[in-house]
C-alpha cells in the first residue's frame, strides 16, 4: 500500500506542480473528516534522508493532494506549518492562518464628554474601512480578520489595523536548539495541513442587497461561497441540494463567511431532516440530508478489524468517510436492527452515524459517532438559544 501525496503552488498564486510524490520518504501520514466541514486537517513527516528539507521551508500555502493507491483522491487542503529538524535545530514556519493582511476594525466613535465626573460615552458601532496589504496578499492569499475596538476615534481604529496587518503580514517563524552529547544529527520534516474549509473562516461576509429580503438555505450558501475574495471555492454548485427553506438575505452581522454556513446547517428542512456540509475535491461543496441506508458493516464476532460494505465487500480505511451509517454485527443489545419498532436507522441499536473519520497508515482508523438528535435544529428555527 503506497499513498501519493502531491505538491503544487498556493491556489491563489497559480498553477504549478512542485512534488510529483513527496511520500516518497514517508515516515507517518493521518487525514481526518469531519460530517460538518468535510476535508479537515492532514499531516506527515518525512525522515531518514530526507531530500531538499530547506526547499519544504517555502512550501508555506502550497495546495495538497492525497490520492489511494488507485489514483482516487482521499484529501486535499493546503500546507498550514512546516517544522525542519537538523539535528538539535528546529525550525518551524507557519501556522499560515495566522496570517492577516485584511483587516477590519469594529468599534465605538467617542461621541460626547462629561466634563463634570471626566467620562466619555461611545456612540454607535462603526467599521473602519478595511486596510489591504497587497503584497502579503500577493504572495499569502487574502487573509481578513476583523478586530473589535472599545470606544476610539477612527484615525485609532485605522490605525489599530495597520499597526495589526504590519505585525501579520506573513508566516511567523520559531526556533529552538536543544543541545545534548547524544543528539542525533537526522534531519526530519514535519508538514501540517488543513483543508479549505478553513479558508472559511478568513474572510467576512455580509450582504447589504436592498429589495430582496429573503433567500433559500441554498441560495445563501451559493452567495457566501461567491465572496471568497481569493476565488479558491469552485462555482459548480451541484453539490449544494436544494433546500426551500427561507432566511434572510440581508446580513449586516459581519461574520466569518464559516459561520454564516453554520447557522444555516441546523435549520434542516420544512421536515426536520438533518443535513451535513463539508469542502471536499476541487473545493466544491456538499450539501444534503444524511442517508436513509446503510453503507458500512463491522462484525464484532470475526473480529477482523476491517470494515465492509453492506453486500460484503472489504472497504479501504483511507476511503471510509463520514455522514454515512454503520452497523455493528453481535452487539448485545435488546433488538435488532430490522426490528419493527425502529422505524428508521436513528432508532436502531448497533447502528452508528459517523461523525468524523481520523485515519492513519498504513491501515488505522477511528470513527467516532453514534445518535444525531433532531432538537437542536428544532431550537435553532424557533430562534432560541441553549446550543
Amino acid at each position: 500500500m503506497k499513498l501519493s501525496i502531491s505538491i503544487f503552488n498556493p491556489l491563489w498564486v497559480g498553477d504549478g506542480l512542485l512534488v510529483d510524490d513527496a511520500a516518497y520518504d514517508l515516515s507517518s501520514y493521518t487525514h481526518s473528516v469531519s460530517v460538518n466541514g468535510g476535508y479537515e486537517s492532514c499531516s506527515f513527516s518525512l525522515g531518514g534522508a530526507v531530500h531538499n528539507a530547506e526547499e519544504w521551508y517555502g512550501r508555506i500555502g502550497g495546495h495538497v493532494e492525497v490520492k489511494a493507491p488507485d489514483g482516487t483522491l482521499i484529501w486535499e487542503g493546503f500546507i498550514n506549518s512546516v517544522s525542519i529538524k537538523f539535528g538539535a535545530l528546529d525550525l518551524t514556519r507557519g501556522p499560515l492562518l495566522d496570517v492577516a493582511n485584511r483587516i477590519t476594525v469594529a468599534y465605538s466613535e467617542v461621541s460626547r464628554s462629561y466634563t463634570a465626573t471626566n467620562r466619555t460615552v461611545g456612540g454607535e458601532q462603526l467599521y473602519t474601512t478595511p486596510y489591504n496589504d497587497t503584497a502579503s496578499q500577493a504572495l499569502w492569499g487574502v487573509q481578513e480578520i476583523m478586530l473589535s475596538a472599545s470606544s476610539v476615534a477612527p484615525g485609532e481604529a485605522d490605525q489599530l489595523g495597520k499597526a495589526y496587518a504590519i505585525d501579520n503580514g506573513v508566516p511567523r517563524i520559531s526556533q529552538n536548539v536543544s543541545l545534548s552529547p547524544d543528539a542525533s544529527g537526522d534531519v526530519a520534516v514535519s508538514v501540517e495541513c488543513i483543508g479549505y474549509v478553513s479558508m472559511l473562516e478568513k474572510y467576512i461576509f455580509s450582504d447589504a442587497t436592498s429589495g430582496v429580503a429573503t433567500s433559500t438555505i441554498k441560495e445563501k450558501m451559493e452567495d457566501v461561497l461567491a465572496a471568497d475574495p481569493n476565488g479558491i471555492f469552485s462555482t459548480d454548485y451541484h453539490g449544494i441540494s436544494t433546500n426551500a427553506t427561507v432566511v434572510s438575505r440581508y446580513d449586516d452581522t459581519y461574520k466569518t463567511a464559516r459561520s454564516a454556513i453554520d447557522e444555516l446547517i441546523p435549520l434542516g428542512d420544512s421536515s426536520y431532516n438533518r443535513y451535513i456540509w463539508g469542502v471536499y475535491g476541487g473545493r466544491t461543496v456538499e450539501y444534503k440530508t444524511i442517508p436513509t441506508t446503510i453503507d458500512y458493516v463491522y462484525d464484532l464476532v470475526g473480529n477482523t478489524q476491517k470494515i465492509t460494505s453492506l453486500g460484503g465487500g472489504q472497504v479501504d480505511p483511507w476511503s471510509v468517510v463520514p455522514g454515512k451509517f454503520m452497523r455493528v454485527n453481535g452487539l448485545s443489545l435488546s433488538g435488532q436492527a430490522n426490528h419493527p419498532r425502529y422505524d428508521n436507522l436513528r432508532e436502531a441499536p448497533g447502528m452508528i452515524f459517523i461523525e468524523s473519520v481520523s485515519y492513519s497508515a498504513p491501515l488505522g482508523i477511528q470513527l467516532s459517532g453514534g445518535r444525531y438528535d433532531k432538537i437542536e435544529q428544532q431550537i435553532k428555527r424557533l430562534g432560541l438559544g441553549g446550543f
